[in-house]
């Protein structure tokens, strides 16, 4: 950790030195013919087997057959290994700084695709990565809940590695029928990899129902899209099947499950750029820069700005103001 000044500590930490395996071993995903290893995980599969022994569950489901289960004889799944959980914890709750920001390698929010009902292509509730925190979902909740039982307040998690901009509120205990805000995140996109909607749009092009809830092309052979993956985590599957069959936002938005994440505020999952933060004694100012991305844009031009979004986060109040943006931006759909 880093004292900066009067009101900050920064709290870094390493999430890939001491974790565990991920709850769903690859081999097992790619027999079950899931999207791919690590992405659009089953949540209620990957939520049991990061338990490891402690679920009480021998074998589970592989298609119509069940399987011993790969983590049975395994201890609760851990992000951040026993000795770094302890010293997080203990400078958590130590730091007297109004404001405590916790440099974070991968997301910490829950990032939740609804399904569509039992007999469509999206049978069961996923989870996006079992490489972020809802693949230690156990974990994530212990911290979290950790924070509310001692009263920790004013952190602001800053996270990235998913190749997108995200900005909520992070819940003690996600799965609660209640849960309690007790910090806000900002995720930053990558400068200038390939985005978490082109991933998900080249895994799901043998299968258009479920490629048109990624991006939807605005007309026949335009080879413009509209990136209908935003929606799909704002407002839920039903929303994004919805503007797919229709191309109607108002219909689509009709359609909206309030609870399919309720704690996102901002999604942009085709996104380029970086963030950056300003801390004073009773706020936090927040904005995510998306960029032209510089690949594609002329280097005698530069690679631009496409928008700028801002969040203000005031001291004791875990909740996000905004998003707002500069004068001209172009809003990420379906803020536009």
């Amino acid at each position: 950790s880093l004292r900066l000044g009067k009101h900050v500590e920064l709290v870094m930490t390493d999430e890939r030195s001491y974790r565990s395996d991920q709850a769903i071993p690859e081999d097992y995903a790619a027999a079950a013919g899931f999207l791919a290893p690590r992405m659009a995980l089953p949540k209620i599969l990957v939520n049991l087997l990061d338990l490891g022994s402690a679920a009480g569950v021998p074998v589970i489901p592989l298609g119509n057959i069940t399987v011993p289960n790969p983590r049975n004889g395994s201890p609760i799944g851990t992000m951040l290994g026993k000795t770094q959980k302890q010293w997080w914890k203990d400078t958590m709750k130590g730091s007297d700084a109004t404001w405590k920001l916790w440099g974070n390698e991968v997301t910490l929010m829950r990032l939740r695709i609804t399904s569509l009902g039992p007999a469509s292509p999206l049978p069961a509730d996923l989870v996006i990565s079992g490489d972020s925190w809802d693949g230690y979902n156990a974990e994530r909740t212990e911290l979290m809940t950790y924070l509310k039982d001692n009263g920790i307040k004013n952190v602001v998690v800053l996270s990235g590695d998913i190749h997108a901009a995200f900005a909520g509120t992070v819940k003690d205990n996600f799965d609660a029928v209640s849960p309690t805000p007790v910090a806000v995140e900002l995720v930053g996109p990558g400068i200038s990899s390939n985005s978490l909607l082109s991933f998900f749009f080249a895994a799901t092009t043998s299968n258009p129902q479920l490629n048109s809830l990624i991006a939807v092309e605005t007309a026949p052979g335009s080879g413009k899209f509209t990136e209908n993956f935003n929606l799909l985590l704002l407002d839920g599957s039903a929303a994004a099947a919805t503007y797919a069959a229709t191309k109607n936002l108002t219909a689509a938005l009709g359609a909206a499950d309030p609870n399919a994440n309720a704690h996102l505020k901002y999604v942009d999952t085709n996104a380029q750029g970086y963030g950056y933060i300003q801390v004073g004694p009773n706020k936090v100012t927040a904005s995510i820069i998306t960029i032209h991305r510089p690949i594609l844009t002329p280097s005698t031009t530069g690679p631009g700005s496409k928008r700028t979004a801002t969040f203000t986060v005031t001291k004791d109040t875990p909740a996000l103001l905004g998003p707002t943006f500069n004068t001209g931006d172009t809003k990420p759909f379906p803020l536009t």
